[in-house]
């Protein structure tokens, strides 16, 4: 069914490809860009109003938060895959089925990994070499964090549903009520009664409260996945298992990246304190181009899964195509004025002209060829979204992940010890990501195509 005024379903498999997936991807985007502005609140209002041990308590916990939401957000994938195929075959029996499992995983594991992870957020934060004078805060900071898990989880599949029926935009009016209360409990908190890292965190669980009640609410209201009920969630065993197989190494593969980039700091960590802010800088400025790539990685997906649900294999290639026209030509334009406006925009985080300049090679290098990251992204996507998530997992570990740590490791020496060698490795992983996905993914469109 095409979206109307009374239903925000979106049915992808029929209608004008640009017109459907430009009317998918404009949420998915605002999502993104809107999730970035509120983590920057929390710091910024920490920074301003808190105490400068209490920003970096906020901040430290990055790498550890980073981590636990790139696999829940993996799972998440699994979930949206199925019920994209399911939606888009018109199965409603198992869209349902789906739909319950789901929700009662999110539930179960969002309980269990709190009661495990909670108690242990002290060792966590000793493996990463947290400061001992922001410690104590760190630790009641992410445990705080942590026991919000359940409603995360809810949050993110219940999301994930409803993107795989072509629903974006309840999930980003959500997300824009959770944040606009994060921020004013951020300011009531720190401002009003004096609260540290433990004010901002209280309010990040309140908001995930409420933006995981409200996406619960929507699925019991919505026919297509058969009026949830709280009594009929189950963990059935194939759901589970679908879930598993496509979520897993969705998550495995975000936390990969982290592993990289990890890697990729240590060797800009040895050129010094300017190097490292003015890579931190750029990184920053990275994130709006980059919002780009993540929103129309997840329309990838949802446009695969359901049209593979509904046999439309070349669809699925033209969606593909598109998707990755829409994508490098705004990135392209991003980069762009990213990269003209850079110094300035550089400036703004720390006027040092050396650490503006270290931050301009990374711009010029990274950020201004953005666009090649979108089309490894759509592939990327649409391999998931056909169920062939493990191999695309195992492509971009080797040549995103493997490659630049190979890189750093082996190339980066001598005279080209520098920080441009180092920035090279992104543009470099992402072509043959690219040669490697496309040849993978025309592979599977043609497989798919003889089986009908």
């Amino acid at each position: 069914m095409a979206a109307n005024s009374k239903s925000h379903v979106l049915d992808l498999t029929d209608g004008p490809l640009l017109r459907r997936i430009v009317a998918f991807a404009i949420p998915c985007l605002l999502s993104t860009l809107l999730q970035l502005t509120f983590n920057a609140a929390d710091m910024v209002v920490v920074g301003r109003y808190g105490s400068a041990e209490a920003m970096g308590a906020v901040g430290s916990t990055g790498p550890l938060i980073h981590l636990q939401i790139c696999l829940f957000m993996g799972l998440a994938i699994g979930a949206n895959v199925l019920a994209a195929n399911f939606f888009g075959a018109k199965d409603w029996k198992r869209l349902h089925l789906v739909t319950q499992t789901a929700m009662a995983m999110s539930i179960g594991c969002g309980i269990v990994l709190a009661l495990v992870l909670v108690p242990c957020a002290r060792i966590f934060l000793r493996w990463m070499n947290t400061p001992e004078s922001i410690l104590e805060m760190a630790v009641l900071y992410v445990r705080i964090y942590l026991s919000s898990l359940p409603f995360i989880l809810i949050y993110n599949f219940g999301s994930a549903i409803l993107r795989a029926i072509g629903d974006t935009k309840r999930p980003m009016y959500y997300l824009t009520i959770g944040g606009v209360v994060n921020v004013f409990l951020n300011l009531f908190f720190v401002v009003k009664l004096h609260m540290q890292a433990d004010g901002v965190a209280w309010a990040t669980f309140i908001s995930q409260v409420i933006a995981a009640t409200l996406v619960w609410i929507t699925l019991r209201k919505v026919p297509e996945v058969g009026f949830l009920r709280t009594h009929e969630l189950r963990f059935d065993p194939l759901m589970v298992s679908g879930i598993l197989r496509v979520g897993i190494p969705s998550g495995l593969q975000s936390s990969c990246f982290g592993l990289s980039n990890m890697m990729i700091q240590t060797a800009v960590n040895s050129f010094g304190a300017l190097a490292v802010a003015g890579c931190a800088a750029s990184s920053s400025l990275e994130g709006l181009t980059h919002s780009v790539s993540f929103s129309f990685f997840q329309v990838s997906i949802s446009f695969a899964g359901q049209n593979l649900g509904a046999g439309k294999i070349q669809r699925i290639l033209k969606g593909a195509l598109t998707c990755m026209v829409l994508s490098v030509s705004l990135m392209m334009i991003l980069g762009g004025m990213t990269v003209y406006w850079g110094r300035e925009l550089l400036a703004i985080y720390n006027d040092n002209s050396a650490v503006v300049a270290l931050g301009f090679q990374r711009l010029v290098i990274v950020v201004a060829p953005y666009g090649i990251c979108g089309i490894m992204d759509v592939l990327s996507g649409a391999l998931r979204g056909m169920k062939h998530s493990m191999v695309a997992f195992i492509l971009t570990l080797f040549f995103v992940c493997v490659f630049r740590i190979l890189w750093v490791r082996f190339v980066c020496v001598g005279d080209y010890h520098s920080i441009r060698a180092i920035m090279w490795s992104y543009p470099i992983s992402w072509i043959l990501a690219i040669f490697a996905l496309g040849a993978y993914f025309l592979h599977v469109i043609h497989k798919e195509q003889r089986l009908l």
